[in-house]
């Protein structure tokens, strides 16, 4: 697996997201432009796997946020990708040093996912479990 930056995701990576949602997201709000980093994590195949990026805010003490979605291609080699892209967590974690990750209550999966990572829960809000990593 390899990893690159990238300046904007484009419609053909964003059409490669599996949630349509998030894909409708990443077109219609240019992550790239929101986010201070956008990886994408590729397979040997050169597909997409992972598209990952943080969020740095402004307000001093808030801790910067890591977003991952997940790309059709993931489901070729599910747990090799997995362990994959727990190794390459440690390039934005290099950088940043603390992360945070927010997941809503209902995504029992999401949850295992984040976990699995790394991170560990820290808090909880209305609809939100709260993250840290670092």
């Amino acid at each position: 697996m390899r990893i690159e930056t990238v300046d904007a995701v484009s419609d053909e990576l964003s059409s490669t997201i599996i949630s349509p949602e998030w894909a409708e997201v990443c077109r219609g709000y240019d992550l790239a432009n929101l986010s201070d980093v956008v990886w994408v994590l590729r397979d040997d195949a050169d597909s997409p796997v992972f598209v990952v990026g943080v969020f740095k805010f402004a307000m001093v003490g808030l801790m910067p946020t890591m977003w991952i979605m997940v790309c059709k291609d993931f489901y070729k080699s599910p747990f090799k990708n997995l362990r994959e892209l727990r190794e390459l967590i440690n390039v934005p974690l290099n950088i940043y040093k603390k992360l945070e990750g927010r997941v809503n209550k209902k995504n029992t999966i999401a949850h295992k996912f984040i976990r699995f990572v790394g991170f560990v829960p820290e808090f909880e809000t209305e609809n939100e479990i709260i993250y840290r990593l670092g």
